[in-house]
């Protein structure tokens, strides 16, 4: 009798892979392999075929018929072919994400509708990017958001200023933003280049129009549980949490770095979905006992491959929010990716990971920022 074989084959051009991963070596496609059984069958002659992969979810939200390491990817705008809505689909696309939710009931198909019904009234949502100096990687973002604005029919602009320009420039720049009624969302590109100070700047942006979620209003909305607008990264890794049905509630939760951007308010979500959270940072004594404990960690440092497999627990789920040029021209995460992926159960990549969830929730706060600025819902 003939041996059954296990091989994994992509459903985009068919080749045949030794073992499962979340891309295809062949075409580069996210999510498309399948597992398949050649377990020969009395009269069928044929194989039996059973499907793997990120998004086939099963009870108890784990990934039905997986290999023990699941890829939670994103991506890179424009893999894969199973694009939803337009850009802010194709941004969420990258994550293989079908239907993207946001605090448990938002999906980027209803941030689409919600932006068609505000078109239909004569309002199209309006963000504001402004950006100072010359930073490469930066110009990249910032085009990829005026894209995915443009392509939703939203009303984008962007203010590339020189590195010289004064910080009374830069916030008489913020004060025009505030007051013209057509920008419904602003975004200071950070880091700003020296001498600017960020906290003056991002303090004059408008609460209702800081769609990044830095502002010291929002920052306590957030701390009070009644959060407006949430720093995009932050609400991009519940998002995926979420989707991937990955249990929150009683879990331990370890945040590694301490920014306002990412870590206090990573922590504080997570804090709020009643995970039991620890944040380390540059002055934690022996920090591998910490993430040892971690159920879910979050990597938010700035340090390639800082997070190693021996620092985590086996079957962790494994956020990494790092992205680090090394010497090499290669870009890698905080977290040594080759090895934790031998012991985590979930990991995200880098890139192509969180990234591509920063930018969707940037639409989705621009449209909640409209909601606010008409005083009507648009559920």
């Amino acid at each position: 009798m003939a041996r059954a074989r296990t091989v994994y084959r992509c459903t985009e051009c068919g080749a045949e892979h030794a073992r499962w991963a979340g891309r295809c070596d062949a075409c580069g496609e996210w999510n498309t392999l399948v597992e398949e059984v050649a377990t020969p069958r009395a009269g069928d002659g044929g194989a039996a075929r059973r499907k793997a992969g990120v998004g086939a979810l099963g009870s108890g939200g784990r990934v039905a018929q997986t290999p023990r390491l699941k890829e939670v990817v994103g991506g890179e705008p424009g893999i894969g072919k199973s694009t939803i809505l337009l850009q802010v689909a194709a941004q969420l696309e990258a994550t293989g994400v079908p239907a993207l939710y946001v605090s448990g009931e938002e999906s980027p198909l209803q941030v689409k509708l919600r932006a068609d019904r505000l078109n239909a009234l004569g309002i199209a949502p309006g963000l504001a990017v402004v950006m100072v100096g010359d930073n490469p990687a930066s110009h990249v973002y910032v085009r990829n958001k005026q894209r995915t604005c443009e392509e939703l029919g939203m009303h984008s602009v962007g203010h590339e200023l020189p590195a010289t320009t004064s910080q009374a420039d830069l916030l008489a720049l913020i004060d025009r933003l505030n007051r013209d009624p057509a920008i419904h969302g602003i975004l200071v590109q950070l880091p700003l280049p020296k001498p600017l100070r960020s906290e003056p700047i991002l303090y004059a942006v408008s609460p209702d129009k800081d769609v990044d979620g830095l502002h010291p209003v929002n920052v306590g909305k957030l701390m009070m549980g009644e959060p407006r607008f949430v720093p995009c990264t932050p609400a991009g890794i519940m998002a995926m949490l979420d989707y991937y049905k990955l249990p929150i509630e009683g879990k331990t939760a370890v945040v590694v770095g301490r920014s306002n951007l990412v870590g206090k308010p990573a922590a504080m979500l997570l804090l709020h979905r009643h995970a039991t959270v620890t944040i380390c940072h540059s002055k934690t004594q022996q920090l591998s006992v910490h993430t040892r404990q971690a159920d879910i960690l979050i990597a938010a440092i700035g340090r390639a491959k800082f997070v190693t497999a021996q620092m985590l627990k086996p079957g962790a789920c494994v956020i990494d929010v790092g992205i680090n040029r090394l010497d090499d021209g290669s870009l890698s995460g905080d977290v040594d990716f080759a090895a934790a992926r031998e012991v985590a159960g979930w990991i995200t990549p880098v890139p192509g990971g969180v990234g591509p969830m920063t930018v969707a929730m940037l639409i989705v706060n621009t449209v909640r920022a409209v909601q606010l600025s008409i005083g009507i819902p648009l559920a």
